[in-house]
């Protein structure tokens, strides 16, 4: 069965940022994100590919690196983030950064939402 259950922002100001990553072989990555605002709208979208790949945990992580970036010069400064990659998420409610290359990631994570996120 499929639940669909309707976004309400906290305030008109608020725009729901969802990322993904993705790598299609050994040597493809693909990035996309969709900034929606307080009605549901979408203001601004991206997507991005390239070739050499990190490992997936990586990907998301770059993947929603690019689009707080994106989503930061668009001017959305109140969001509410969300993405599908259980283990970033984690990292990222536990504020945990480990000594990896998913780390650095991590931490450049932490800063935008330490400064964006509701």
């Amino acid at each position: 069965m499929i639940h669909s259950a309707a976004w309400h922002p906290r305030t008109a100001d608020t725009f729901k940022l969802n990322f993904d990553g993705a790598s299609a072989s050994s040597t493809f990555w693909g990035w996309g994100f969709v900034l929606r605002d307080h009605n549901g709208d979408v203001v601004l979208a991206g997507a991005k590919h390239g070739h050499v790949t990190s490992c997936p945990l990586i990907e998301e992580a770059k993947s929603c690196l690019y689009a707080m970036k994106n989503a930061f010069e668009f001017g959305a400064c109140r969001l509410v983030v969300e993405g599908d990659c259980l283990s970033l998420i984690t990292m990222l409610q536990s504020r945990l950064i480990h000594d990896t290359s998913t780390g650095f990631f991590v931490e450049d994570i932490l800063f935008f939402l330490k400064n964006l996120i509701l």
